[in-house]
């Protein structure tokens, strides 16, 4: 469960009528936060990855909380409620947790209930959008570099807000490759939710919290949108998609930056058996646990690695065709 979920502010016809049946005794409730997220392409924003300022990973807007029903193996000796478990042999989520519960299955196997719970966002956890996408976490950016770093630090890139003119620091950045990848529907729900505020620094001010009635819109024809992208690096100003409405007129709306629903995927991030992330430990899970075969991992995934410098002790166990070079995270 992720703490202080936002209100749908662009909702399908489906959603519109689920909100209607939701009551206080029997509530509805739809994930997802509003950030304020641009399209732009750096060196270590794959496709799959997105980059986060330090700030709002720090900032506790995706402090969640959880249970874990943990299989047990039968060796696995005396657990006792209230027991923490972090370096266990037995323990595969690389998060720690505590036992509230030890259950025995119907197949008379013993089940663990671990409570699990974070504040921050790390390199290597999950989110997604309301769209079907999903992303890792390769890339934590501050606002501005401090004056006292001793290693010298990128910064979240400065965007142009073109309803006021005054720049402004995103909170996320995505590639702008993940454009070509039925983002159609995505795009003009951000542009929707965007247009309903006067300018970003509104949103994040004090209209942010002002009560708005939903927008509702279709999404049937977003796999008719077709981007116009330049080659290369993405400029940040000027940049258009284009799509066929529900009247089969064709619009034009921007994609350089906008106000965008993100969701946490903790059931993938914690449970996720190719990948454990949050503290990276290891890219194998032992037999009989979860799922059996082989570990698959993104291009995300990969960086989440490389961010964490595992590379060197798990190269071996990597079945890809990527230089030892870049393992080794040398220029290649």
């Amino acid at each position: 469960m992720a703490t202080g979920e936002s209100k749908p502010l662009v909702m399908t016809p489906f959603m519109c009528a689920l909100s209607k049946m939701s009551t206080e005794s029997a509530p509805i409730v739809f994930p997802g936060k509003y950030i304020v997220t641009a399209f732009v392409n750096r060196t270590l924003n794959t496709e799959d990855a997105y980059v986060v300022s330090k700030e709002l990973a720090e900032s506790g807007m995706f402090s969640w909380s959880g249970l874990i029903y943990y299989p047990l193996p039968k060796n696995v000796g005396y657990v006792r409620v209230g027991m923490v478990v972090k370096d266990q042999y037995w323990w595969a989520p690389a998060i720690e947790g505590t036992v509230l519960e030890v259950e025995i299955s119907r197949s008379g196997d013993p089940i663990a209930v671990v409570y699990v719970a974070s504040k921050v966002l790390r390199i290597g956890d999950k989110l997604g959008i309301m769209h079907g996408l999903k992303f890792t976490v390769g890339e934590l950016l501050p606002y501005e570099v401090t004056v006292t770093s001793v290693v010298p630090e990128d910064e979240m890139p400065s965007i142009i807000d073109e309803k006021t003119g005054k720049e402004f620091k995103p909170n996320m950045l995505i590639s702008t490759k993940n454009l070509a990848r039925g983002l159609g529907g995505q795009v003009r729900e951000m542009a929707a939710v965007t247009n309903i505020f006067d300018s970003i620094e509104a949103f994040r001010t004090k209209e942010m919290h002002r009560p708005r009635k939903a927008v509702v819109m279709s999404f049937e024809d977003q796999k008719r949108v077709t981007p116009r992208l330049p080659k290369g690096d993405v400029v940040v100003r000027g940049k258009r998609l284009t799509f066929t409405d529900t009247t089969k007129k064709l619009r034009t709306v921007r994609a350089t930056y906008g106000i965008m629903r993100i969701l946490q995927l903790r059931h993938i991030a914690a449970l996720k058996h190719h990948y454990l992330s949050t503290v990276f430990r290891s890219i194998t899970v032992p037999r009989g646990r979860y799922r059996m075969g082989t570990p698959r991992l993104s291009e995300g995934e990969l960086l989440a690695i490389v961010m964490q410098n595992c590379t060197s002790v798990d190269r071996d166990r990597l079945r890809l065709p990527v230089p030892e070079a870049a393992l080794d995270g040398e220029d290649s």
